[in-house]
């Protein structure tokens, strides 16, 4: 292992833009990922607790659906939001703003129009006796195949009011008798998703098929609307379709950590230095660079340091050569 010394760099955290796209949506971008979530209150309306928050895979972009009606009614909102602002000298200082959320000329343009289609649809749905699915479950196709680490996960196109797990089944996928396996389900809170609920179980095991059956009106949004029954399949894949990376350090103190990254950069696993031998399982197949981070506060994570109170970034080591990962290796 070698040493890369990295120049100390501020990050600075700037607000960039407010943005609202739909009735129940508004969305706020920032320069970099946000720590903690921005506190905002209407000023023009006296309703409290009007929003449900998701942010995007960065963590720089907050998304607010809107759920309370005398909320999203209005054509234009004017928020004030409390955040955290770099100053000039790289420091993080609180901060407050005005921010005024329009809908765009065109959006209301076209509302008219699509509130008259949804009308004959639901017209046409009663007059045949069915029901219209209003609240939909997103990417199915994600449930094809899980990775050995994944779960599998109900995504709805809105956030939810209500959610009845009484009315979800889990089979095995070649059962005929249909025998219940036992599971859980939680809305998935490590990703701030509002919208995202993880589905857990005992009984899933590598190399196997499972079926996920969801009735009627197990679901209801904040806007009246229910979902249609539905069944979803989907397999969890075998453990001979993955490689394993096994790490051996010395001279290494316990504040460090050890990161896996892909070909374009991104790490896809991390792991504390506990002991002089690292395993990393279940990797799929490809090519991976390793790094290990001195950890000198112990916080988990690389800091480039602070040019005011003259702090270094923590030391950085790569691993010169590439690590080759093939299946069942």
């Amino acid at each position: 292992l070698y040493e890369l010394r990295l120049q100390v760099q501020l990050c600075f955290q700037q607000f960039k833009k407010i943005e609202r796209s739909d009735r129940n949506q508004l969305s706020l971008y920032f320069e970099k990922k946000e720590n903690s979530l921005p506190k905002v209150s209407l000023l023009n309306g006296s309703a409290v607790d009007w929003y449900k928050t998701e942010t995007n895979a960065m963590a720089d972009t907050i998304l607010y659906w809107i759920t309370d009606s005398t909320v999203y009614k209005k054509d234009t909102i004017l928020l004030a939001m409390s955040y955290q602002k770099t100053d000039s000298a790289g420091v993080l200082r609180p901060c407050v703003d005005t921010l005024k959320a329009i809908l765009p000329p065109t959006f209301l343009k076209n509302e008219q129009k699509k509130l008259q289609e949804e009308e004959t649809k639901i017209k046409k749905a009663m007059k045949r006796n069915r029901k219209l699915r209003r609240t939909n479950l997103l990417g199915l196709s994600q449930f094809t195949t899980l990775g050995i680490t994944e779960s599998p996960a109900l995504v709805w196109d809105r956030p939810l009011s209500s959610f009845d797990e009484g009315k979800i089944y889990l089979y095995r996928g070649n059962d005929s008798t249909r025998t219940p396996l036992p599971f859980t389900v939680v809305k998935d809170t490590a990703r701030d998703n509002c919208r995202r609920y993880v589905i857990s179980s005992p009984e899933f095991h590598p190399d196997s098929s499972y079926k996920i059956m969801v009735d009627s009106a197990c679901a209801y949004d904040f806007y009246g609307n229910h979902n249609d029954s539905l069944a979803i399949m989907f397999k969890i894949m075998g453990e001979h379709l993955y490689g394993k990376v096994t790490i051996d350090l010395k001279n290494v103190q316990n504040n460090a950590f050890v990161e896996l990254q892909n070909v374009s950069g991104n790490v896809v696993r991390s792991c504390p230095v506990k002991e002089n031998v690292l395993a990393f399982e279940y990797l799929t197949p490809g090519t991976y660079f390793a790094r290990i981070i001195m950890d000198e506060n112990r916080n988990g994570v690389w800091d480039t340091g602070n040019y005011k109170e003259g702090l270094l970034p923590e030391k950085v080591y790569y691993l010169p050569e590439q690590i080759k990962v093939r299946a069942n290796w």
